[in-house]
């Protein structure tokens, strides 16, 4: 592991890593690996080399295959108030505190590089009412149409006749409805682009917690390989999105998880 991410332990990082084994008949099964960053005091901004970590600490060892061993990285944002799992490994992280993002206003969260070619952010950005809108009307509707009982196919049709340009600019276009007890509107998109080397997928969940109606959080997934990641994987990553509140994501620790 490099001296730069051992540095960043000192800081305040908080890592750990659980792994067990199960033995299941004559065959011995490895468990999935789990490991927990928390953000401590990390600093912002600057990038944190983590994929050694996962191989450094598996319990396959003596030159046995280690890469379909699978792996649940648990990640706490103090300053972002949420926490979030992901079934991959990653291979840099940095932490994001700015204002510079054209439109989102302040946004705090993290950058992940999952693999070559293959980024997420997790962020909470600035969410304001317009100027004559409440905050509860700009909350609940989507191109000024109400989410209530909106389905898949209702997401396409108002995306279709509010912004058109969008199906001119992705050769495919996927949107549609999600639903938790503690988020007033969660919503997915999927757009395929095509580039010179090929098609190139950006993927979005879009959430606003009813108890932070003033901010969105969002999980923005970038790769090139249409194949990589399905969407009902894509989709559960809501499932493990847990809004923490100020004061506790404050207190944080490893024992959260």
């Amino acid at each position: 592991m490099g001296k730069t991410f051992w540095k960043a332990l000192a800081c305040g990082i908080a890592i750990a890593t659980f792994t067990s084994t199960v033995s299941l008949a004559n065959d011995i099964q490895v468990k999935p690996m789990v490991t927990v960053i928390d953000q401590g005091r990390m600093k912002k901004g600057v990038p944190f080399f983590i994929g050694d970590h996962y191989l450094k600490n598996s319990l396959i060892e003596n030159n046995k295959e280690t890469k379909n061993i699978p792996h649940y990285t648990y990640i706490n944002s103090r300053e972002g108030h949420f926490r979030f799992a992901i079934p991959w490994a990653i291979q840099t992280m940095v932490w994001i505190d700015t204002t510079e993002l054209k439109g989102k206003g302040h946004t705090v969260g993290v950058l992940l590089h999952l693999d070559k070619d293959v980024n997420m952010t997790v962020t909470r950005i600035d969410n304001v009412a317009p100027k004559g809108e409440s905050q509860e009307q700009w909350n609940t509707t989507w191109y000024d149409t109400p989410i209530q009982g909106m389905t898949d196919a209702d997401y396409i049709e108002v995306l279709r006749r509010k912004s058109p340009e969008v199906f001119k600019e992705f050769t495919v276009v996927e949107v549609g409805a999600l639903s938790r007890d503690d988020m007033t509107m969660a919503r997915w998109e999927r757009f395929e682009q095509p580039t010179p080397d090929g098609p190139y997928v950006t993927f979005t969940l879009d959430m606003i917690m009813k108890a932070d109606p003033t901010h969105r959080y969002l999980i923005e997934i970038e790769y090139d390989d249409i194949h990589r990641y399905d969407l009902q994987t894509l989709l559960h990553l809501l499932d493990n999105f847990v809004y923490t509140g100020a004061d506790e994501s404050r207190d944080a620790s490893v024992s959260l998880f």
